[in-house]
């Protein structure tokens, strides 16, 4: 049952995704590759921003993970379509992999071939989460079989921590000029 819940909860934080990252690809084919270069460096650094702060957030919470407690209340929704709502919001600021397909989409210079290249790298992208979840649910098992709740609480910190420092990472490249 738990890893069914969390390859759910990676299911609609995927496409939340999905769902950000076609509507930036609608829109890059529509405006053209010109207008969207101006900007990626600023996307970026707020791509950059939003992995800190999420690690952040998931290394301040003890619950357990399944629980997303991280986004159970994102956005002010309840429950499962917070994981949605989180997804959508971390999809705006595009990764440099999405940047480089946001860029495709933006040559097309059509808004439907836009949005269709950037909707097939998000579904991609969703196959691609699901065997992760379904990774983290048996971890998630493993651990409270074999050390019990205790080291079971240190997997968010563990997380969080790695998250933010790739963040953190990414953002000091960025800002000393070599991203």
């Amino acid at each position: 049952k738990s890893v069914k819940r969390t390859l759910f909860l990676v299911f609609l934080y995927g496409l939340g995704m999905m769902i950000a990252d076609t509507t930036l690809g609608v829109i890059a084919g529509y405006v053209g590759a010109e207008y969207l270069a101006r900007f990626s460096r600023q996307l970026e650094i707020v791509a950059a921003s939003f992995t800190i702060a999420f690690g952040l957030l998931v290394f301040s919470h003890t619950h357990e993970l399944e629980s997303h407690c991280y986004a159970s209340s994102f956005g002010g929704l309840k429950g499962d379509m917070s994981m949605l709502a989180f997804g959508i919001i971390r999809g705006l600021p595009p990764c440099p992999i999405e940047t480089a397909i946001l860029v495709m989409a933006a040559s097309t210079k059509s808004a439907l071939y836009g949005g269709m290249l950037v909707a097939v790298f998000g579904l991609g992208t969703l196959i691609s989460l699901l065997p992760f979840g379904l990774a983290i649910g048996g971890i998630l098992t493993a651990v409270r079989k074999r050390f019990g709740e205790k080291a079971e609480a240190l997997i968010p910190k563990l997380s969080g921590a790695v998250i933010s420092l790739i963040g953190l990472f990414m953002l000091v490249k960025l800002l000393l000029g070599k991203g």
